[in-house]
């Protein structure tokens, strides 16, 4: 088979043709079977032979340079033998790596480099078996080959006859360049002459632009230098100009002109005035500051100032002591205090300049002021006390007749339509919700008429709570002022309000040493405590009232508790007689009202369940709580344990007035009981924690218990059932009819006593709601016993029918038989619910 040859040369770069030496630089290419070796030479700077060899389905690849032949050969043939072939091959040779080829599945092998320039024959070769088996194992061409059986020395002679046409192709090429140079030749020449040219005319502008650089460094170096003289001349003229302003400066600022003089030494304190004071303050600063700083200047002006200074501060403090001596009253002081601010910065003029006068001009005011609202706070104490409404008695007392009451109760107080009870807050609590309102107009003071007159009188706290807001509202105020204008941070209220407040604790311990009613002591509680905790400012004096306040009121109200509990102790029930079975006890609603009023001040939750006209006079917070005042607690809570125990002895001795009447000894303890919680229930959160509630309540409960069984016994077919029952039925479950053997237990008392209950139990019921309706004007309270009543007489009746079942179960069949559901349904028509 003949090969088939493929060879492609690639060459680079420019060729130059040497006719004397034509072998420099050419590629020598020598074969083992050719023995006349043919040289070309090629004067190259690279070349590249690609060369192609197909033999017997063999494809050698090859490629060679002027120092290197590197040879890709292909091998293909049946398919599945080459795909075996090459997995033997990849694990003799791990170096080795197959691919699959795109057209004929065939393998592409890397060789080494083979040298062409050294001949040598097959027979040169010594031991050629053992070397080819050897490389067979390195070589996948020699591999092929072996396993083909390939003739190497016909393969070989193949691929010289390649080579020599190769070396032919080149010679010819070469032939066809060299004419290409020699038609040239005159153009080279040509070129080179013109080149020159270009270089000598380059040159002259190499020579001229050269010139052009020197010529522009000389221009920069003068450039830079006349910058540099020019920023030199501009910061000279930049530090003559500060010098200028600054000398202009300070010129303006020592240079007193005349109209600064003549209007500070002869002009009236004005708006003006104060204008040019401020520019008068600023020089004499400016002046101190360049003499601590060495101005000569200033000495030369420093005795004008002196003398202008004296001016001004003579004039500034005779312009105060004449604006004080026009202060002659109240009114005149608020018109004044709120003129002074427009002068404030004469005041501070001359409290930089002078503290000794400023402090001189201090004391004079509060000299006036402290006069001023002495006189002011005595007249209004005194108007305010033409204002409040007879004061009560010991004969208000809890446990004092109702007959010798002569103080609070009088007609004198009827006059004046004040019908309510002292014990009572109802609407009094109301002055806790208005503590920020304006107090009683102070203006009505010079009304002496309107003071005297038969108007509508008040009760002391809100008299009070006038007095001390009025007080601690002009402490409050005048601090303020004070320390604005005067720029006085010491505490001046001890000076200025000393005798208010003795007027203010004169009035409070007036009304305290004589008064009876503690709810106006616990009210001054609340008050004070309430705007002690507003309080936005402290001071001695106010500080000093909150104290005075609360210790004496809570010393006159340990002192009231005492009388009271006294009082109910050595209460002579024939004094307060007449007592009624069916309306509660005047002393027991005084004693109500009292712990109600407790426990809307002390408690920290009060009933919000009421109508939106009572919801809008509800306390809503708890600021005002006795619970906010810690000195209360224990004197509050001890006096109220020991206060409900001796009313619940008075109140049972009240009782015995009756004597051998239980009935009507039970009612009278309900209703009293009954008010107590009624009472309690509006002041307080079903929720809520009062061990006032707790202990009548359990009182009620007991009583109301036996009240109901009383009350079934007066009904001789309801008591029979009572009585039977009580006996009989705790042995039912025990014993059979022969071990009880009691007389009751017959069938024929059982009968009868069937026959007597269904003639009359619903009439019995009928009556018994008419008794209670009668005997207990509280109707929820009356329809509360009236069931427990029934409830007792079904549980009764219920437990009666047991005793039949058990041992008469013929009876069931009487006609005298009232089924339980029966009387069930005729008990629930008198429930009332009252959620």
């Amino acid at each position: 088979m003949t090969p088939t040859i493929n060879g492609t040369i690639d060459q680079e770069s420019n060729r130059n043709v040497d006719n004397s030496n034509g072998s420099d630089g050419r590629d020598q290419l020598t074969s083992s079977n050719n023995s006349n070796n043919n040289k070309r030479n090629l004067n190259s700077s690279s070349s590249n032979i690609q060369i192609k060899v197909t033999y017997d389905g063999v494809s050698l690849a090859s490629s060679i340079d002027s120092n290197t032949i590197a040879t890709n050969t292909t091998i293909s043939d049946d398919e599945d033998d080459d795909k075996h072939k090459q997995q033997q091959h990849s694990s003799k040779n791990n170096q080795q790596q197959s691919q699959q080829d795109d057209d004929d599945g065939g393998l592409e092998l890397n060789m080494y480099d083979y040298d062409f320039t050294n001949t040598m024959t097959i027979e040169d070769i010594e031991n050629l078996e053992e070397q080819m088996q050897f490389y067979a194992t390195k070589e996948k061409v020699i591999e092929n080959s072996m396993n083909k059986n390939i003739d190497l020395n016909q393969f070989s002679n193949q691929v010289q006859e390649a080579l020599v046409k190769y070396d032919d192709e080149m010679k010819a090429l070469y032939n066809d360049i060299i004419p290409d140079y020699v038609n040239e030749r005159e153009n080279f020449a040509t070129m080179y002459k013109t080149l020159k040219e270009s270089g000598n005319i380059l040159t002259g502008f190499e020579e001229m632009l050269k010139g052009f650089q020197n010529d522009l460094t000389s221009i920069t170096h003068e450039l830079k230098a006349l910058q540099d003289l020019s920023i030199n001349e501009n910061v000279k003229y930049k530090n003559r100009k500060l010098v200028v302003e600054k000398l202009t400066k300070v010129v303006e600022e020592l240079c007193i002109s005349k109209d600064l003089i003549k209007v500070l030494s002869e002009s009236e304190v004005n708006d003006q005035y104060l204008q040019y004071l401020s520019i008068f303050s600023k020089k004499i600063g400016y002046i101190q500051t360049q003499k601590s700083n060495g101005v000569a200047a200033t000495a030369e002006i420093e005795e004008v100032i002196v003398k202008l200074l004296n001016t001004v501060l003579d004039k500034i403090y005779k312009f105060f002591t004449l604006q004080f001596g026009t202060i002659k009253d109240f009114n005149s002081l608020q018109s004044k205090q709120q003129e002074f601010t427009l002068y404030r910065n004469a005041f501070i003029f001359l409290y930089k300049h002078t503290r000794r006068v400023a402090r001189k001009l201090f004391e004079q005011y509060k000299d006036i002021s402290e006069r001023i609202y002495s006189s002011y706070y005595k007249s209004y104490v005194q108007f305010l006390e033409k204002l409040q409404i007879e004061p009560t008695s010991k004969n208000d007392s809890i446990a004092a007749p109702d007959s010798k009451t002569k103080g609070f109760f009088s007609s004198k107080s009827n006059k004046l339509k004040i019908k309510a009870s002292i014990y009572s807050i109802e609407t009094r609590f109301q002055i806790l919700n208005e503590i920020d309102l304006p107090p009683l107009k102070p203006q009505s003071i010079t009304s002496e008429h309107s003071a005297s007159s038969n108007q509508i009188k008040y009760s002391y706290e809100i008299i009070f709570r006038s007095l001390l807001f009025f007080a601690i509202d002009l402490v409050g105020y005048e601090n303020m002022f004070i320390k604005d204008y005067f720029l006085s941070n010491k505490d001046s209220s001890n000076e200025l309000f000393g005798k208010s407040e003795a007027l203010l604790m004169e009035n409070l311990n007036s009304f305290l040493s004589s008064t009876y009613d503690i709810v106006a002591i616990l009210l001054i509680i609340c008050i004070t405590s309430k705007y002690r905790t507003k309080s936005n400012f402290k001071s001695e004096c106010t500080d000093r009232i909150y104290h005075h306040i609360i210790i004496n009121s809570l010393t006159r109200l340990s002192v009231l508790f005492d009388e009271n509990i006294q009082g109910v102790r050595n209460a002579n029930t024939k004094d307060l007689c007449p007592v009624e079975e069916n309306r509660p006890h005047y002393v027991m609603r005084r004693y109500s009202e009292l712990i109600g009023s407790f426990a809307v001040l002390y408690s920290s939750t009060t009933n919000t369940s009421t109508t939106s006209a009572a919801a809008e006079d509800n306390i809503n917070t708890n600021t005002h709580l006795l619970s906010n005042v810690l000195e209360s607690h224990k004197l509050i809570n001890e006096s109220l344990a020991i206060l409900r125990v001796e009313m619940f002895k008075l109140i049972n001795r009240l009782s015995e007035e009756f004597k051998d009447k239980k009935l009507s000894k039970s009612i009278f303890l309900l209703n009293n009981y009954d008010l107590v919680l009624t009472i309690l229930s509006d002041k307080l959160d079903d929720n809520s924690s009062n061990d006032d509630r707790d202990y009548w309540s359990a009182l009620y409960d007991k009583e109301a218990e036996q009240y109901a069984v009383e009350q079934l016994m007066c009904f001789p077919y309801f008591k029979r059932i009572i009585n039977l029952v009580k006996d009989l039925y705790p042995l039912i479950n025990l014993y059979t009819l022969e071990e009880i053997n009691h007389p009751q237990l017959k069938k024929e008392i059982h009968e009868s006593i069937l026959k007597d209950f269904s003639t009359n139990w619903r009439s019995g019921i009928e009556e018994m709601n008419v008794i209670v309706t009668q005997l207990f004007p509280n109707f929820k309270n009356g329809m509360k016993i009236l069931q427990m009543i029934l409830d007792n007489l079904f549980t009764n009746y219920k437990h009666f029918t047991q005793i039949i079942l058990k041992y008469f179960k013929t009876l069931k069949t009487s006609p005298y038989f009232i089924p339980e559901t029966e009387i069930s349904y005729e008990i629930k028509k008198y429930y009332v619910s009252f959620d």
